[in-house]
């Protein structure tokens, strides 16, 4: 009979697999439930057969990765290669004649040596390399990778995962025309290959642009130039769609944890503050994600509570309060929104007691976004410090994204200066997990943090702006 092994959180638990079905997700009605923000309520579900353990996994998720890249909708768990859903790890261990046979290993391919001579061109060559198919920015308070040891292998960057199995969905064929000496110092062929094997291998889109962009600076032939701006073009269209999938993807995390939770919470059809709370948040989530597939659900939501918020009504001061309190008291917290709903509401009034009503709502918005601050930095400093030693369980990309998450959710200067220069102070943190975690794979996060003085210096500094 065959074991399925679920590690999560440092323990590990064990199931022994019979025929039959069951759902895994975040939620209380999945059958195998994981603790992990990345994983969504239904993510999908396990079906022992014939052939192995199968899962399928739901539309509009962020797809489990085996081996470094996404797995298809239906895939066949092999053995003993672990599956990663969110933070979890699953691996299977068939019994003697269970599920899938194993692959075979692919011949390793010896490298041809490039003769350089002046001129020289090669016949006509086409290469094809694998694809597979993936489906925010999530925007909660955990990254999707943390930065581990370097005897610690694992633990996968999900932004890096989603672009890869883009890039390796399917088959692509690009033909090059030369073995590739424009000049006697430059091997078109070698540097091609080079740029196209970054578009496979890399875990972002920049490394192989600047790649194919330093080949089109070089004299190369017509030909050439043609190869190089249609990969440009293949790379481009491949980021443009990765970066549709994740906001689709965050977007319904969004609505599943900040609107449909929400109404199923508070008296949204029957107190008018809590009505207009609910408004103001699918008001954001409709400006964020326009065409999200939930839209014409929200908008039937939408209409459901609109008679009780009385939009054409002016908001009072109590109405006020509890909008606010929607976005200051949510986990995690977003006070951007908070401070625009006070600025909006002081810019339109004379009264003086509505004025001083408002200073009040700020005074106990300030005072929130305080606690939020101090309660990240304690997260950071329980899994990294430079105190003396280094934590027992130092996770340096954990305590980086405690502290970018400041940034991405408070207002006030100061705490977002002070974050920012703990930040930077994460030496164990460079340029490719950045780049990759916030500049790739939360935008938004990326434009508020580079909108900090120090921390739009380093970004320069290290190329990245």
């Amino acid at each position: 009979m065959a074991t399925l092994t679920l590690t999560e959180g440092g323990a590990s638990r064990r199931f022994k697999l019979t025929t039959g079905k069951a759902t895994v997700g975040s939620g209380p009605d999945a059958s195998l439930q994981l603790s992990s923000d990345d994983v969504a309520a239904l993510h999908g579900e396990f079906e022992m057969t014939e052939e192995g353990l199968v899962l399928r996994t739901a539309k509009g998720v962020l797809p489990p990765t085996a081996g470094g890249h996404p797995v298809p909708a239906e895939y066949v768990l092999e053995d003993g290669v672990p599956l990663q859903l969110g933070d979890a790890i699953l691996a299977v261990t068939y019994d003697e004649g269970e599920g899938p046979a194993p692959k075979a290993s692919a011949p390793a391919v010896r490298a041809t040596p490039v003769v350089k001579r002046a001129g020289a061109s090669g016949g006509a060559r086409r290469v094809s390399a694998r694809r597979r198919d993936r489906d925010d920015e999530d925007d909660d308070d955990r990254p999707r990778r943390r930065v581990q040891r370097k005897s610690d292998p694992s633990g996968i960057l999900l932004g890096a995962v989603v672009l890869i199995g883009l890039l390796g969905a399917g088959y692509w064929v690009v033909s090059t025309t030369a073995s590739g000496l424009a000049g006697q110092n430059f091997d078109f062929e070698n540097e091609f290959r080079r740029a196209r094997r970054k578009m496979e291998e890399d875990s972002s889109p920049l490394a192989a642009r600047r790649a194919l962009e330093s080949i089109l600076k070089e004299d190369i032939t017509p030909a050439q130039r043609k190869d190089v701006t249609a990969l440009l073009t293949e790379l481009q269209g491949r980021s443009a769609e990765t970066s549709s999938l994740m906001a689709n993807s965050e977007g319904t995390k969004w609505f599943e944890r900040r609107l449909q939770t929400y109404m199923d919470r508070f008296p949204v059809t029957r107190e008018r503050g809590f009505a207009r709370a609910f408004l103001s948040r699918a008001d954001y989530f409709l400006e964020r994600w326009p065409n999200h597939p939930e839209e014409g659900r929200l908008r039937g939501m939408m209409d459901r509570v609109a008679s009780v918020a009385e939009t054409d009504e002016p908001m009072t001061t109590d109405d006020l309060e509890t909008v606010v309190a929607s976005w200051a008291d949510t986990k995690p917290p977003e006070f951007y929104e908070a401070y625009e709903l006070l600025d909006d509401f002081a810019r339109a009034s004379t009264d003086e007691f509505d004025l001083q009503q408002v200073e009040y709502i700020r005074a106990q918005t300030a005072e929130k976004e305080q606690a939020y601050y101090d309660s990240q930095l304690k997260k950071a400093k329980a899994v990294y410090t430079k105190q003396g030693a280094l934590a027992s369980n130092v996770k340096p990309g954990q305590a980086y994204h405690d502290l970018a998450s400041v940034i991405a959710r408070c207002q006030d200067a100061e705490l977002k200066a002070d974050a920012a220069r703990r930040m930077l102070l994460i030496s164990e943190v460079g340029p490719k997990f950045v780049r990759d975690q916030y500049q790739v794979g939360r935008p938004l996060f990326w434009k508020r943090m580079v909108a900090v003085p120090s921390f739009e210096a380093w970004a320069r500094e290290q190329g990245m702006l």
